[in-house]
């Protein structure tokens, strides 16, 4: 959504253009957590620069820690989003929002290093948010006095240039302009789909080869089950004598279904990627990469059972995940041997793996 609605007596032609030349997320996120507070706090015009980032971080923390996006090596919102991690022994990748939250706060007003990391995120992003609506004033002024020319201008065009905000006399929080407050309110889910439309195009560039980065770019998507998955596994378990890839541990009635790549990385539950594993692994497992040197042969011999389960049985809806990934049809699928298959699933799993482990995730160690 590259558009944003029309308001006669607003300059919406300038928040329409507030993210060209954008080289970092906080943009988009400041922007992001300004709009969602507003939601909260209908009628609240003054917000702090603390609490906004506080937003900032809330929105971005599963994107960061979770799926791993990239947001560029330079970022500082990123770079606040490890700190807190590693300052931190309570919150986790997929930890609550509500956990996140109170731990945020916490380390937001006891640790010195977040504190240093949060003025250096606010020392630019409150100011480069405004800039367009400044331009032809701010027009062959250096970047060092950008800043200290957009806080003066905030102030003195605030009725007639109408801003998003001015600052406070502290410099440490924002004023909105009702009007923008109003506009934001009442049009709160299409700039909310303007924000995130460009956040994806902007991540797609910084991650071009992560699956599904705009499923990934605010929240923790909801998980489908696998109760089906697990029903189809536990007729191939009762039929054939199976092990777990990992332990090599035989699998009976107790196994969990894992995803052998971890959900968080690829976003989808194709039979191809779901294994039966012993509950005990589970947990060490977890969203770690498997080392395909060391696991792919037990990973790739019991997902071999499992076609011609499927094969037998003519489930066609779960075949379909291998002729999609395999490039085949379904005639030279069943005519794949237990060898031309596993190369055909080490070809499709290695570089995808790879790519985890470039993005981020760790390697399973047992």
């Amino acid at each position: 959504m590259s558009f944003v609605p029309f308001q006669k007596e607003l300059p919406v032609h300038k928040l329409a253009r507030i993210f060209n030349k954008t080289t970092n997320s906080y943009k988009f996120y400041w922007l992001l957590a300004i709009i969602h507070l507003i939601q909260r706090h209908p009628q609240k015009s003054h917000f702090k620069f603390k609490t906004i980032v506080e937003e900032m971080v809330i929105l971005s923390w599963y994107p960061a820690n979770y799926f791993k996006i990239s947001f560029g090596p330079s970022d500082q919102l990123r770079k606040l989003i490890y700190e807190l991690s590693e300052q931190s022994g309570l919150i986790k990748p997929d930890s609550p929002k509500q956990l996140i939250r109170q731990e945020i706060r916490r380390l937001f007003n006891e640790n010195t290093e977040v504190k240093k990391s949060i003025t250096n995120l606010t020392n630019f992003v409150p100011f480069r948010l405004l800039q367009p609506f400044f331009s032809a004033d701010l027009k062959g002024e250096k970047d060092s006095s950008k800043n200290k020319k957009t806080l003066l201008l905030a102030k003195e065009r605030f009725q007639d240039l109408k801003p998003l905000y001015q600052f406070n006399d502290n410099t440490d929080g924002i004023i909105l302009h009702d009007s923008w407050r109003n506009y934001f309110l009442i049009n709160f889910k299409i700039i909310e789909g303007f924000c995130l439309w460009h956040l994806a195009r902007f991540l797609q560039k910084k991650n071009p080869n992560t699956p599904n980065v705009n499923e990934k770019i605010i929240s923790k998507p909801q998980r489908n089950s696998l109760n089906d998955a697990r029903k189809i596994w536990q007729d191939v378990i009762r039929e054939n004598d199976l092990f777990c890839p990992f332990s090599e541990i035989k699998l009976g009635k107790d196994f969990h279904i894992d995803h052998y790549l971890p959900w968080s990385f690829v976003l989808h539950d194709q039979i191809w990627n779901l294994i039966p594993i012993n509950s005990r692994i589970n947990s060490v497992k977890s969203n770690k990469i498997p080392d395909i040197q060391e696991h792919f042969t037990n990973y790739s011999e019991i997902q071999y059972t499992l076609l011609g389960y499927l094969l037998t049985n003519k489930k066609k809806k779960y075949l379909e995940d291998y002729v999609t990934n395999f490039h085949l049809n379904h005639q030279q699928l069943s005519a794949l041997s237990e060898e031309g298959f596993s190369t055909k699933l080490h070809e499709n799993i290695t570089p995808l793996a790879q790519l985890a482990l470039n993005a981020g995730f760790e390697k399973l160690i047992l």
